[in-house]
Formats: C-alpha cells, structure tokens, sequence
C-alpha cells in the first residue's frame, strides 16, 4: 500500500509566500534607507560634515542590507525550484489507479471493492447502492479487511444496467445487532492532478476530486 504525505506541498507553499513577502519588504526598506543616505550627503553641512564613525556604521549597515535582500532572493529561488519538482513529481500518479471511497461506473465489467468490517465484528455484507443512492443488493464477505469482486449483480441475482455504483460494508457482532457501516473503496483512474489550496487534487473519471491523504492504495493501470 502506498500513501503520500501532502504535509511537504502545504510546507513549501507557505514558505513560497512568506519568502515573497519577507523579500518584497526587506526591498522596500533597502531602497528607502538608501534615500535617505543620499539626501543625507547631499544636505550635510560642509562646515559640520558627517562623523566617520558613523558614517562607516551606516555604510555597513547598506552592507548588510543588500546582503539579506540578495539572499531572500536566492531562498526564494531555491523554495521556487522545490516546488516545481515537487509538482512534477505528483505528475506520476496520472495513469495510476488509486484506492479511495469513491463510486464506481459499471460498463460490463466485475468491480473490484476493498471492503474493511469493523475489528470486533464477527461477520459482514457487502452493500451495493444503485445509481440514486437506493440499496440494490447485499452480499456476505468475510469480517475484517478482504477484496471482493461484485459481478454487477444485484441482490436477487439479476444484472444491473451500467451506470455509478457506491459500496458500503455493514459488520454485525456475534448476535447479529449491526455495529454501522463504513464506506468500501475502489480503485480508479488517476486522469489529471491540480493544484487545490496547499494540497494537491486528484481528478478521477467520475468527476471526483480527492486529495492525496484519501488515498490508501497506489497501482499501475492494467
């Protein structure tokens, strides 16, 4: 099983903007500060002229100035770099398939669900929602995690017209009193990645969006 922290994305994001604003103000001040110098020399009083002293002093704090804008720049440069790559580097999932909470389109084909029960429970079923949100089938699974194939059946056997299909798992203590249900995955195709705020969205055939963290499985497409 593959997972992907998307903590690193919402890190560089933030440190992308406040290396921007940090520069833009250290800029701001530069230029400023470097006015004033200059209105300084030229307005001094030639009988009563700057001291040295604090003339070298301020000419070493321009020093210093220009130095921490110069490398403002470099670590917004650098954070910049980071980013891109990192982003590059979520362009890999397009073409995979994921495993989320998410329905599923039946065309013909058995879907493969990942059901998981609760951990006391002592026995299981498979619910299978239709289209609309109304209950079509269930089906007895294994207690625990198990991957089940649904053949597009529904509860008495018959074939269901294509459409999208939702799973849920009901798990059931020893004298049969439900414990609630959970929703069961499916894998789908990743078809594009974006950008959502400081996460990253996967777009699924569907219309789905879900981010990174909803994510419990990652495989190569068949």
């Amino acid at each position: 099983m593959t997972t992907i922290d998307t903590s690193t994305a919402a890190s560089l994001t933030g440190s992308v903007s406040t290396s921007v604003s940090s520069s833009t103000a250290i800029s701001s001040d530069f230029e400023t500060w470097m006015s004033l110098l200059t209105a300084q020399l030229q307005n001094q009083d030639p009988f009563d002229p700057v001291d040295s002293t604090e003339y070298t002093a301020q000419l070493a704090q321009f020093s210093s100035v220009e130095q921490q804008v110069l490398t403002n720049d470099l670590l917004g440069d650098l954070i910049s770099v980071s980013t891109s790559s990192d982003m590059a580097s979520m362009a890999d999932w397009v073409g995979k398939e994921v495993r989320v909470a998410t329905s599923a389109d039946y065309l013909g084909n058995p879907i493969e669900v990942h059901a998981s029960s609760d951990p006391v429970a002592s026995s299981a079923e498979l619910v299978v929602m239709g289209p609309y949100g109304s209950e079509i089938g269930r089906f007895a699974i294994s207690a625990g995690d198990s991957d089940v194939t649904w053949e597009g059946i529904d509860g008495d056997g018959k074939a269901v017209s294509w459409g999208s299909y939702s799973f849920q798992v009901e798990s059931f203590d020893s004298n049969g009193i439900s414990l609630g249900l959970e929703d069961a995955e499916v894998y789908s195709e990743v078809l594009e990645v974006q950008r959502a705020g400081d996460q990253y969205a996967l777009v699924l055939p569907n219309g789905t969006s879900v981010t990174t963290n909803d994510v419990s499985a990652v495989r190569n497409l068949d």
